[in-house]
């Protein structure tokens, strides 16, 4: 497997004497070939390290929504509720918050795509009262970091 990751010198960059490294990936377009940094400048092992987990965070995410994407779609329950990642996020809740068993309230939840459970997160969170009922649960058991309930 070829590597995709390329290490640039500082001076490369910004023509200047500083010591420092970018992380960056090769990009190419028709016959241009290009290295583009990826992170920030990284003067110590720290900033390095730094830049290395924030990579590491964003490909995580992007495994998840990937995940979500892949995933069959199972959106119906046995009593007939439905939830559908092009209804409005009020339309999404209304038939989450019907669904009585916890374990399929979240099931239909983090089955939706990120963008989707991100919206609705911001109706529950900004229109509903969350000290009762099921946006009491909701609140409870959302991850703002994941866009997903545990």
């Amino acid at each position: 497997m070829a590597y995709i990751f390329r290490l640039i010198r500082a001076n490369d960059v910004d023509k200047r004497e500083d010591t420092g490294v970018y992380i960056g990936i090769d990009v190419r377009l028709a016959d241009q070939q290009i290295t583009c940094p990826i992170s920030g400048l990284c003067r110590t092992e720290a900033e390095l390290e730094a830049a290395r987990k924030g990579l590491h965070k964003d490909l995580e995410h992007t495994i998840l929504s990937a995940r979500d994407l892949l995933k069959a779609p199972e959106n119906s329950e046995s009593d007939g509720m439905a939830v559908s990642p092009d209804m409005p996020p009020q339309e999404i809740w209304e038939v989450l918050s019907r669904i009585e068993d916890e374990e399929a309230f979240i099931d239909q939840f983090n089955r939706l795509p990120a963008d989707g459970r991100m919206q609705v997160a911001e109706h529950v969170l900004t229109q509903c009262n969350v000290f009762q009922g099921r946006a009491s649960f909701f609140a409870q058991r959302y991850d703002n970091v994941s866009c997903r309930m545990a």
